[in-house]
């Protein structure tokens, strides 16, 4: 998920901010077995975090479940040299294909660069172990980063529903 990527990205979380609400209600499922039955929201389903990672590097992380549609980046990364940009399509009945789109403030222009087609996602965590295994390379899922990632996860509603700034203790 999103906290995973940016902190695989940035490292640890320092501290966060978040704003967080209900949006609806109620819902009603639209599609499968149970279309049509109706939920009673009982908790926040529209979260934004703001997370400082030190060293004036920032991310927000949107975590909603009110979008039905984007065409916004997935993930964008702004630096000093250029912006990175991930977008996915979904080529008719195939699986969708990251594009990322790189902008390099010297030249002031967009261009797609070639990525590989990554495997299925069930199958990446069970080729990186391999790859570890065999390199002798640590595993990026310690139980440390777990720790952190449920100690971001925890302390967002609080920041949010005291309106502050939240310090994290934990690392990896």
């Amino acid at each position: 998920h999103g906290l995973s990527q940016i902190t695989s990205l940035l490292g640890p979380v320092r501290g966060l901010s978040a704003f967080s609400g209900r949006s609806l209600p109620v819902r009603h499922i639209s599609k499968g077995p149970l279309t049509g039955k109706r939920i009673d929201v009982e908790i926040d389903d529209n979260s934004l975090l703001m997370l400082d990672f030190g060293d004036a590097r920032f991310a927000m992380l949107d975590a909603t479940y009110c979008v039905p549609a984007s065409m916004a980046p997935r993930l964008e990364i702004h630096g000093s040299e250029g912006t990175l940009a991930v977008t996915y399509r979904r080529p008719l009945g195939q699986p969708q294909e990251p594009i990322l789109h790189l902008y390099r403030t010297e030249k002031g222009e967009w261009r797609e660069v070639e990525v590989e087609a990554a495997p299925p996602v069930r199958d990446l965590g069970v080729l990186h172990l391999v790859e570890c295994l065999q390199s002798g390379q640590p595993h990026i899922l310690t139980a440390e980063l777990g720790r952190h990632l449920v100690e971001i996860i925890a302390a967002a509603p609080v920041a949010a529903r005291e309106g502050r700034t939240i310090a994290l203790q934990t690392t990896f």
